[in-house]
């Protein structure tokens, strides 16, 4: 018996330039502290935001994740470790998704002006987007 597989759609991989994202979790850290920058694991999740830079690699970029719940939230959650905690927690997209928005938008602010700034600063990033410096 034969089975035909046709792909009917396709997602372009989001794929951080790793200069540029050595040097936006330098910035991320120096603005937010060590602590609050952590890695992230790989996803399968599609994103359409490699297809605005190209997805060719003709535009570096750097994509991160912006936490949502703040201080108190956090606190209160149940769970005893991260990941438990993380699980209490409804992800965007769902109706049940509900960010702290006063600390999330500093947060969020501050990181964007952070990697801005980080990534134009010419001191940081040498002409082929490597990061100066020891990568993070």
């Amino acid at each position: 018996m034969r089975t035909d597989v046709s792909r009917t759609a396709s997602a372009v991989p989001t794929v951080n330039d790793p200069g540029y994202a050595a040097v936006v979790r330098r910035a991320h850290q120096a603005a937010l502290g060590a602590g609050a920058v952590l890695d992230w694991r790989t996803s399968m999740a599609a994103e359409d935001f490699p297809v605005l830079c190209g997805g060719d690699g003709g535009v570096p970029f750097v994509y991160w994740m912006l936490g949502s719940v703040g201080p108190r939230q956090w606190a209160e959650a149940p769970g005893a470790d991260f990941l438990a905690k993380l699980a209490h927690f409804a992800p965007n997209h769902s109706p049940y998704f509900r960010p702290d928005a006063v600390p999330v938008l500093r947060a969020g602010i501050g990181a964007m002006a952070a990697a801005a700034l980080a990534c134009l600063d010419d001191s940081q990033v040498t002409a082929d987007g490597q990061p100066v410096g020891d990568a993070v």
